[in-house]
C-alpha cells in the first residue's frame, strides 16, 4: 500500500493523466498507473515521469494515451522481468498498436512474447546469425531482440520469416510480431519523442484548466447579460 502522501500524490497525479489524456475513466486510469509503478518497481514519487511519457507519445503517434496505460497494466511485471525499460515498452507497445488497434491484445502479445522469445532456442542465435544472448550470456531485453532482427528481417525469406515468426510469436501474437518486426526503425523513433516527455501532462492539464475557465467565464457572461437584460425589460 501506499501512506498518505504518496496516495495524495498518485490521486493528483491520475486525476491529471485522466484528463489531460481524455481518458474519462478515473478509476481505470488510476489502476493502470498504479499497475505500472508495480511492475516496473517504481516509487509512487515517479508517478509524473509515467504519465508524462505515456501521454506526450500518445500526442505524437496513431493511439490513444488508454491505449498505451492498457498495454502497460498488462504487460508491466514480465516486460521488466525481460530485462526492458519502461521506455523500451512503450515503444514496443506503441510500434504494435500502430497497426494493430487493439490495446488488450497488443499488451497480452507483448507479455507472452517476451516470455517465449527466451524459451524457444538453445544456442540464442535468430536471422542470420543474430545473437539473442550479451557476452555475459545472459538475454538481451525483448526490445534489443526485435531492433535485431528487425535489421535482418527484409533480407529473409517469405520461408524463413514464417517460420521464425512462429518460433518466436507462436501462432496467436503473430500479427504483433510482425507489426513490429517490419516497423523496428519506428522504435527509435518513438524513443527519441519519450525523451522530450517531461512536463507533457501538467501542460496539456493546465490548457484544459484555462479553457473550462474561459468556458466557464462566458457562461456566467451570458447568464449576467440575460438577467440584465431581463431586469431592463422588467423596468421599461
Amino acid at each position: 500500500g501506499y501512506n498518505i502522501n504518496d496516495a495524495s500524490n498518485l490521486a493528483e497525479n491520475t486525476t491529471k493523466f485522466n484528463l489531460a489524456g481524455d481518458i474519462n475513466n478515473l478509476q481505470e486510469s488510476t489502476k493502470d498507473v498504479v499497475s505500472t509503478l508495480k511492475g516496473f518497481g517504481l516509487e509512487a514519487n515517479n508517478v509524473t515521469d509515467v504519465i508524462d511519457k505515456m501521454n506526450y507519445v500518445s500526442n505524437n503517434y496513431a493511439l490513444s494515451a488508454e491505449d498505451i496505460a492498457t498495454i502497460l497494466q498488462k504487460s508491466s511485471a514480465t516486460m521488466k522481468a525481460s530485462g526492458n525499460s519502461l521506455e523500451e515498452s512503450i515503444a514496443l507497445g506503441t510500434v504494435a498498436q500502430e497497426v494493430q488497434q487493439d490495446s488488450s491484445k497488443v499488451g497480452n502479445a507483448l507479455k507472452t512474447i517476451s516470455q517465449r522469445i527466451r524459451g524457444v532456442s538453445e544456442d540464442g542465435e535468430y536471422a542470420n546469425g543474430f545473437d539473442i544472448l550479451k557476452d555475459d550470456g545472459s538475454f538481451k531485453s525483448t526490445y534489443e531482440i526485435f531492433k535485431g532482427i528487425g535489421k535482418e528481417w527484409s533480407n529473409m525469406t517469405s520461408m524463413q520469416q514464417a517460420k521464425l515468426g512462429e518460433d518466436l510469436f507462436g501462432k496467436h501474437n503473430l500479427t504483433t510480431g510482425y507489426a513490429i518486426l517490419q516497423n523496428y526503425q519506428q522504435l527509435d523513433k518513438v524513443m527519441n519523442t519519450i525523451a522530450d516527455s517531461t512536463g507533457s501532462v501538467d501542460k496539456e492539464f493546465s490548457r484544459y484548466l484555462d479553457s473550462t475557465t474561459a468556458k466557464i467565464a462566458i457562461l456566467k457572461d451570458t447568464i449576467t447579460e440575460k438577467w440584465s437584460n431581463l431586469i431592463s425589460s422588467d423596468m421599461t
